[in-house]
């Protein structure tokens, strides 16, 4: 099986993912030996703390590609963000400040952890209305819903998707966000698991094992989709069914 990543910071020097190049090549070299095939950078757009130029992070995109395939590391590449929310996020995706995913109308979209359910439906209600498809980054992290999993089916009823790191579920951050997610990828609320990498030494972009446990959890069919097959209607553009 081959995974496309949707949710990684492997662009050098724009956040607190990779440092430098080199780092990043190790990073997709660790992803590569892993299974993946494809990755979506999403370097942090965060009011205040990061928000690197659009055309730099294009830029910089296209120096990896180019030392990648130098390399011989065969990884497909695209640029997205991971979008810290704010009430005028979509308005700045409109005006191109801020990038979707891969060019798509698909936005990540992550909150502190403690945010209010609240503030997560405006989040989905706003990006309806501005056309877009907003998936929630790591959504076990949100107390609010740690608290009641139920509430996420609210957020998918209302055009949400959802997005779990793979470390979570294979119980890197403890028993109960695993049971959380457990409990959500059972009921097939979960759109996508992604590794949210840092690093190549820890928070490294590694993706089987946890689709090994999903693929024994649920289903293999339901594994190969939130790994791949929604990944790339995200690279495509089309529509995701829930």
């Amino acid at each position: 099986m081959q995974f496309i990543d949707m949710h990684c910071h492997i662009l050098p020097g724009v956040d607190d993912g990779s440092v430098n190049i080199d780092q990043t090549i190790k990073m997709m070299q660790v992803a590569y030996n892993d299974g993946t095939r494809g990755m979506i950078a999403t370097p942090h757009y965060h009011i205040g703390r990061m928000t690197t130029d659009r055309k730099e992070c294009e830029r910089i995109l296209e120096a990896v590609k180019k030392r990648a395939k130098e390399s011989g590391l065969k990884m497909d590449l695209y640029l997205g963000s991971e979008v810290y929310y704010f009430s005028e996020a979509f308005d700045k995706i409109s005006d191109g400040e801020i990038l979707p995913l891969a060019g798509s109308s698909y936005v990540l979209i992550e909150f502190e952890p403690g945010v209010e359910f609240d503030r997560i439906m405006r989040a989905a209600a706003n990006a309806a209305s501005e056309g877009y498809v907003p998936i929630f980054a790591h959504v076990e992290r949100y107390t609010c819903l740690l608290a009641k999993p139920a509430l996420c089916k609210e957020l998918i009823d209302h055009g949400a998707l959802l997005q779990i790191n793979a470390a979570s579920v294979v119980g890197k951050h403890g028993k109960d966000v695993q049971k959380f997610d457990k409990k959500i990828l059972k009921k097939k609320w979960v759109s996508f698991v992604a590794s949210d990498a840092h690093g190549d030494k820890s928070r490294r972009p590694r993706l089987m094992e946890a689709y090994e446990y999903v693929k024994k959890k649920v289903s293999e069919d339901y594994a190969d989709d939130i790994f791949y097959n929604n990944q790339v209607k995200i690279i495509e553009d089309e529509r995701i069914y829930v």
